[in-house]
Order: C-alpha cells, then structure tokens, then sequence
C-alpha cells in the first residue's frame, strides 16, 4: 500500500504533509511549493530576509523548464549542482528513512488509516531530530569522500 508525500525541512521546523497520487508532475510540484513550501519559508526566514535556499533532487518535476522559471519568478534559490545520487547526503531522505521505519511499527488497513499513522509521526518530528539530521550534513560529507564516492551506510 504505497503512499505519495511530500514535506520540507529546515532547521527552523518543517512544513506540513502534503499528500498526492502518482508521479509528481512538474505543475503538481509547483503547487506543492506555492502552498507548503513557500508559506513557512517566509515565515523560517522572514520573507526571505536571512537567505535561504531549496535543496531538491534531480527529479522531473524539479528539473523542468517551468520549474525552473517558477523558482526564478518566485525568488526562491536552488542548491545548485546537487549530485544525481545524494541521498546519502540529503537530510531529508534520512528522515524519511527513520519515518518509514516508525511507520512500520504501526498497524494499519486502509489508506485513510496509513495516511492517519504518517501525520501522526509527522507530528512526532521535532526540531532536535531535525538540527541533528541537518548538522550531520559534513559527517556524511566525509564518509562519502572516505568511501571514494560510494554508499556511506558502512563508513564509521
């Protein structure tokens, strides 16, 4: 029973869930930014006074040409040059990682009850495991370039 989130992260706090259905088109994308994104983003960095800037990977949806142009027309800066496989990187696929594993401990049916449990440990995600996911960006930096590239998941 596969579910489509998305949600962001920063060291302020994060957005709320945003649920969808299938592949993420570029204009699906762009709205998920309009309506989940942009508002804490203004609220985090005060209308963008203290500079802040989208970590995204190479999706799609997060390459395409309207994209890109949503971006540019909405001020919202890009990490730009991001690897193709960062995920070891990323703190967000890390936290999705630990939520896939807390979700697996809970009991669910249907979708309406697996979408419950998600919002439920999305709740249960607090700023201590985010600065912690996002201040462990250079250790992970290091065991990438220890591991000449490769998978961090066995470099201590």
């Amino acid at each position: 029973m596969a579910m489509d989130v998305w949600a962001g992260i920063s060291s302020q706090g994060k957005t709320e869930l945003f649920f969808y259905e299938g592949s993420l088109s570029a204009q699906g994308y762009q709205h998920i930014l309009k309506q989940a994104l942009r508002p804490m983003a203004q609220v985090w960095f005060e209308n963008g006074k203290n500079g802040w800037e989208l970590q995204q990977d190479k999706a799609t949806a997060h390459t395409a040409k309207s994209t890109r142009d949503f971006l540019k027309l909405n001020g919202i800066a890009v990490v730009e040059d991001w690897p193709t496989k960062g995920d070891d990187i990323n703190p967000m696929e890390n936290l999705w990682a630990i939520l896939d594993e807390r979700l697996e401990k809970k009991r669910f049916n249907t979708r309406k009850s697996m979408k419950k449990a998600i919002c439920e440990i999305w709740v249960g995600v607090d700023k201590p495991l985010l600065n912690n996911l996002i201040a462990s960006v250079p250790d992970r930096l290091r065991r990438i370039v220890k591991a000449k590239g490769g998978s961090i998941k066995s470099v201590h």
